[in-house]
């Protein structure tokens, strides 16, 4: 008979073949810090800047990348964040004048003053 065997009189061919296992890329990833994973809405915070754009400068290279697990971005790792916003913050004090200069050549408005130079009155209170 070798590798055919008969049930009722019909040929049963018994194959030789191991099916193939399909093991997950992500079944040795080690988990993220979850406790230094920032989200989409903390990032925002920390940065004051819009999520929408922390998303966009992401993708564009010019704000660090989310972490991914398991294939999908969970969010944006603490340090990198912290590390981004003081070489930023270190950029933005090279590049700032000394005194306040309008883009314009005849600016629409006075540029304000950032400190106050008389001393600032309190407040009334109305009365109900």
């Amino acid at each position: 008979m070798g590798d055919q065997l008969s049930i009722s009189g019909k040929p049963i061919v018994t194959a030789n073949k191991i099916p193939s296992v399909v093991i997950s890329p992500w079944i040795n990833e080690p988990h993220p810090p979850l406790h230094k994973l920032l989200s989409s809405h903390d990032v925002a915070r920390l940065t004051r800047r819009p999520a929408w754009l922390i998303t966009s400068l992401s993708l564009i290279g010019r704000f660090p990348r989310r972490a991914k697990f398991h294939g999908r971005r969970t969010g944006w790792l603490r340090c990198e964040v912290l590390d981004w916003m003081a070489r930023e913050l270190a950029v933005v004090s090279e590049n700032a004048p000394a005194r306040c200069v309008c883009a314009r050549r005849q600016p629409r408005q006075a540029c304000l003053p950032l400190t106050f130079t008389t001393p600032r009155q309190p407040r009334r209170r109305r009365r109900p």
